[in-house]
């Protein structure tokens, strides 16, 4: 099922887990921006997804629409009260960032620094028309990754 396209920042949000190595992460994904934002999950429940996404609205605007698959954590009695509370709405739907998830896949099997990645996946131009997700989210040029990269050897 196709989305609207978004007019604006927050819009529409997708959320998704995942699993690498051990570790559980969160990923919520600005549909205009396409700009990944990954949190570390150390307590697998529908709560501690609540708080997490709570946190990082609290840090950027509250979202109008938050788009999900039908996994356990997203479809309980609380996300979609908190959805409510907080005036947003919720959809199932399946949602796929492999590229996210995939570069960090690669990045934890040669032990590569995970906040480099994703600082790499905010900087990196979406194409050829499109600039990159944080220059679309911040409305201003990031730091060079590679720059930030050489500095820490």
């Amino acid at each position: 099922m196709a989305h609207e396209i978004p007019v604006r920042l927050w819009q529409i949000v997708a959320t998704d887990l995942f699993h690498i190595e051990g570790l559980n992460f969160m990923l919520i994904v600005d549909y205009y921006s396409k700009f990944p934002f990954v949190r570390l999950l150390k307590e697998f429940s529908s709560h501690k997804v609540i708080k997490l996404t709570k946190q990082l609205f609290g840090e950027q605007e509250i979202l109008e629409r938050m788009i999900s698959d039908n996994g356990p954590h997203f479809n309980s009695i609380h996300l979609k009260q908190f959805t409510k509370e907080w005036g947003s709405s919720f959809r199932s739907q399946i949602v796929s960032w492999n590229a996210v998830k995939s570069a960090f896949k690669k990045a934890a099997s040669s032990s590569c620094d995970l906040d480099i990645v994703l600082l790499c996946l905010h900087w990196t131009p979406l194409d050829h028309t499109l600039p990159s997700s944080g220059k679309l989210l911040y409305q201003r040029k990031l730091a060079n990754a590679t720059r930030t990269q050489t500095r820490r050897r």
